[in-house]
């Protein structure tokens, strides 16, 4: 059987029909919104993990600087206290 809306027909509707069309897309666009709502909420908060990863991030690399300059200077100490030790037979 051939629908009225395949052939371009206009189709009736009762109003109880209709009142239930309009409550579900008016249900529909509610959730829809509330969806939108909680991605936006969790957008922001991986924003702002973000920026503590990169503000943490920032502050290992100043770590591992300061280490590395540690372990230079450790070096040179103990390169001077090698040679400062009297030779072995």
């Amino acid at each position: 059987m051939i629908s009225p809306q395949s052939k371009g027909l206009p189709v009736e509707l009762s109003r109880y029909e209709f009142e239930r069309l309009y409550a579900f897309v008016h249900d529909t666009t509610t959730r829809v919104n509330s969806i939108g709502g909680k991605q936006l909420q969790q957008t922001n908060r991986l924003h702002e993990i973000q920026e503590t990863l990169d503000t943490h991030s920032g502050r290992l690399d100043r770590i591992e600087a300061n280490q590395t300059r540690q372990n230079q200077k450790l070096e040179a100490i103990l390169d001077q206290l090698r040679g400062a030790e009297p030779a072995s037979a």
